[in-house]
């Protein structure tokens, strides 16, 4: 599975792709994660998932900054 395609599937359940690497995959949430999210990751993977827990406000802070960096169409 492709950075885009984990990308939609973490925001999908709220979630938030940290990094992808052969091994680990690392996603970033609000307080825990849902068994869906992580039911979802393992089987489109096989790879260790490592969750970070984001504050409400750290999440909004890089959906800010994310908006910031897409190009204007």
């Amino acid at each position: 599975m492709n950075i885009p395609q984990l990308t939609a599937l973490c925001l999908r359940y709220q979630g938030v792709l940290l990094d992808a690497s052969e091994e680990v995959v690392h996603v970033a949430v609000v307080d825990a994660p849902s068994h869906e999210l992580l039911d979802a990751l393992h089987f489109a993977t096989t790879k260790r998932i490592e969750i970070t827990c984001w504050t409400r406000q750290q999440m909004e802070g890089h959906a800010s900054r994310t908006q910031q960096t897409l190009p204007v169409a």
